[in-house]
This record gives structure tokens, sequence and C-alpha cells, in this order.
């Protein structure tokens, strides 16, 4: 992003698991639990890191701070450059 000028541009990838709107709190919760276990094992984190990727774990509250971070910032982005589906 740099080399196209845009120096500040900053980017991560993230992957989360979403589910359906009202979803028990008790499933999600599992969901989460079995989740982070298998992200926390080493034959994961080591394909993962062979890939590029760090692995990060967290909350649904986590999760749902990000996207909504990422909402912001590129909704400014969308807004600024006045863009439009095309």
């Amino acid at each position: 992003m740099i080399e196209a000028g845009f120096p500040q541009s900053q980017g991560d990838q993230w992957v989360g698991v979403l589910g359906p709107a009202g979803m028990p709190k008790d499933i999600v919760a599992l969901l989460n639990r079995e989740i982070q276990a298998a992200m926390s094992l080493p034959e994961t984190q080591e394909r993962f890191a062979v890939l590029g990727y760090e692995v990060v774990g967290g909350s649904p509250e986590d999760l749902t701070a990000q996207i909504r971070t990422d909402f912001d910032i590129w909704a400014k982005v969308i807004r600024s450059g006045n863009l439009k589906p095309g």
C-alpha cells in the first residue's frame, strides 16, 4: 500500500466464526472454547505459521469489537472516496 501511495494504510486479515442471530450463549461459549482449544494446538500453530499467519484467539466480544472497528474504518474510506457499488 505504501508503494501505491497510501503510506498510512494499515491492514490485517482475520477470520472469525459467525453464527445466526440469537444463537444461545451457551452454544456460543462452547464453540468458542472448542475453537480456541483447536487453535492453540502446537500443530495448528505450526501449520498457520508456515502459511505466514499468526493465530490470535479471542472472545465473541473481541470479534464483535473487531468487526465494528473495521466497519467504521471502511465506512470512512467509502464515504471519503464517494465510492458507489458498481
